[in-house]
């Protein structure tokens, strides 16, 4: 009778030791951070290239980093996502702004509910943010930009620019830096019209050089910003027999640029690779929920270091495809 009252408390002992031992572990799991990115457009190659930064990040920090982008380049859509993620509790929510004005009350209203909350790669005003973690240097690369036209199409004539949107931070950012600039260097250069939208989107921007090559026969260049856009205009260079005659610079993927680097249509690609920018906004979210400081010169693990100036993170910079190097990048 002992012997059996001995062996019923060492079953319910090993029992209530292996209930403990899941539900420790269970809550373990649940205690990952939850850090979502929400990108201006989901899926593109860009954005889905950014996504491969937030998973390396899951796996080597064992955090849940992921990514919820609205599949039109809609403003409200955006909103719309951070509104459901604040409802949801996650502990970090990451924004590539389309418009950073619509985009600061939700953001206040996130922080004001314990979430933190980052823009990446388009900045939003630093009152509704604890970092902006930039691509790079948006002067530095805006100049850049109007360099390289120039390279391509002389330091003389009609140009051309598309964008993504009109209140597209980043590329509002390049387009201002590029023109001031160009105003002091290159003041034989004439922009031949607004900025033109396209919202990033490669038919919008074949189309749309169509169009601005039957208005502006004169024309000897094209700044495309946004990934979709170089690939749209050199599309249309190429079908109208003028690859040579135009000059087609701008920022997207050397995946997205490869084809048209190839046959000339386009002259040069540049940007940064997506997947670092995301893994270092993903490590920088992590770094402040678990109050660790972020300094100036720190080493991003695998990356580089930062610089740090204020609320701004700058990563990097940019690199320059061209038809000799492109097939040594994979992105």
């Amino acid at each position: 009778m002992i012997k059996r009252c001995l062996l019923l408390v060492l079953v319910l002992v090993l029992v209530v030791g292996f209930v403990s031992f899941a539900e420790s572990t269970i809550t373990t799991a649940s205690e990952k951070w939850v850090i979502v990115d929400v990108p201006k457009l989901a899926p593109t190659p860009y954005f889905d290239r950014g996504a491969m930064g937030l998973k390396e990040a899951s796996e080597k920090y064992g955090i849940d980093a992921y990514q919820i982008g609205a599949i039109d380049f809609d403003s409200s859509a955006q909103v719309k996502i951070v509104e459901d993620l604040i409802a949801r509790g996650v502990d970090a929510i990451l924004v590539c702004a389309i418009d950073p004005n619509s985009m600061v009350p939700v953001l206040k209203r996130a922080a004001d509910s314990g979430i933190l909350t980052m823009a990446y790669s388009s900045p939003v005003n630093e009152s509704a943010i604890t970092w902006d973690v930039r691509s790079l240097d948006d002067k530095e690369f805006g100049e850049h930009l109007w360099d390289t036209l120039v390279q391509f199409m002389g330091d003389s004539g009609e140009y051309a620019v598309l964008t993504g949107q009109i209140n597209t931070p980043d590329h509002t950012m390049w387009f201002n830096y590029g023109i001031e600039y160009a105003k002091a260097k290159y003041p034989n250069l004439k922009l031949v019209t607004e900025r033109i939208p396209t919202d990033e989107k490669l038919e919008v921007a074949y189309a749309t050089t169509i169009d601005l090559l039957k208005t502006y026969p004169n024309l000897k260049g094209i700044i495309g910003l946004g990934a979709g856009n170089p690939p749209g205009i050199a599309k249309a260079i190429r079908d109208k027999g003028l690859i040579g005659k135009i000059a087609v610079v701008g920022s997207t993927l050397p995946s997205m640029g490869k084809e048209y680097l190839k046959d000339g249509s386009l002259s040069i690609g540049s940007l940064w690779d997506p997947k670092g920018v995301s893994f270092v906004a993903a490590y920088i979210a992590m770094l402040t929920l678990e109050k660790k400081p972020i300094t100036d010169g720190m080493e991003i693990p695998g990356f580089g270091k930062i610089k740090l100036n204020g609320k701004v993170i700058i990563p990097g910079s940019y690199t320059d495809f061209t038809k000799e190097n492109v097939d040594n990048y994979l992105f």
